[in-house]
């Protein structure tokens, strides 16, 4: 179970952590690999802010609740790849009242917050940029 209207209930969770234990196993990882499984608030918590945390390959950023339009864009740690996002979402005439960027190794994670929605010529562009993994219209 989980919060705000999220619920997964604790046998899916069994079930999945099975499934996976059985793969790893299959795959050679033995027995004491750790996994650490999202919780339902923390996926939740993903899709309504765009907050991440306890992931593999990209940063923690929590954000607080979303106050209008919100961007998330995964993408490449490299440089002129905040530049490229900002001007892509400037030429649509968008104003960027925030942002966070949050890096590890070679994955980085941005979060904008807007003044209006993003149109989906805009978004189709920046998925478009090299070194862009995704990108996702929150709100």
């Amino acid at each position: 179970a989980g919060p705000n209207g999220t619920y997964i209930c604790d046998e899916c969770i069994a079930i999945c952590a099975d499934i996976i234990d059985e793969e790893n196993e299959d795959a050679g990882y033995g027995e004491n690999l750790e996994i650490n499984l999202l919780k339902p608030e923390e996926i939740n918590d993903f899709l309504t802010t765009g907050s991440i945390q306890h992931s593999v390959n990209f940063p923690d950023c929590a954000l607080p609740p979303v106050v209008g339009h919100r961007l998330a864009i995964l993408h490449a740690n490299i440089p002129n790849m905040v530049g490229q996002v900002t001007s892509g979402v400037a030429k649509f005439g968008i104003n960027i009242n925030s942002m966070v960027n949050r890096s590890k190794g070679a994955n980085a994670y941005s979060v904008l917050e807007l003044d209006s929605e993003v149109p989906a010529e805009a978004i189709e562009e920046l998925k478009a940029v090299d070194g862009i993994f995704g990108v996702r219209a929150i709100g």
